[in-house]
């Protein structure tokens, strides 16, 4: 075999690995990883932390058991909104859920 046909030889075989490699990384990336949705809008997040009804989610909110701006935020874009739409961040507020109560409630008054 001659040397120009071994230089051939290689580059062909360069060529068609090029091709092969650039095909893998065409066909990986043409499948990206979608993001996880997080934030979701009280009456969906509510379903998904297992609460009995929006207006709990709401009453948790209120009473402050979750943190403004990192449990909740608000969602609504609009400055001239009446009404704010709070968006939760599902896998914080169950991480919170799960806490022991004996953290966060409040001791009940003794009565007199």
């Amino acid at each position: 075999m001659s040397s120009t046909s071994f230089y051939r030889n290689g580059i062909t075989q360069l060529n068609q690995n090029c091709r092969l490699f650039n095909s893998r990384s065409l066909a990986q990336s043409a499948t990206p990883k979608e993001p996880r949705q997080e934030w979701f809008e009280t009456n969906d997040a509510w379903s998904l932390l297992d609460l009995k009804n929006a207006e709990d989610l709401r009453r948790k909110r209120r009473n402050g058991f979750f943190k403004l701006g990192y449990h909740y935020r608000k969602g609504n874009e609009d400055p001239g909104a009446t009404m704010p739409r709070w968006e939760f961040h599902v896998p914080r507020c169950q991480e919170r859920l799960a806490e022991d109560p004996a953290k966060w409630m409040k001791p009940r008054r003794s009565e007199a």
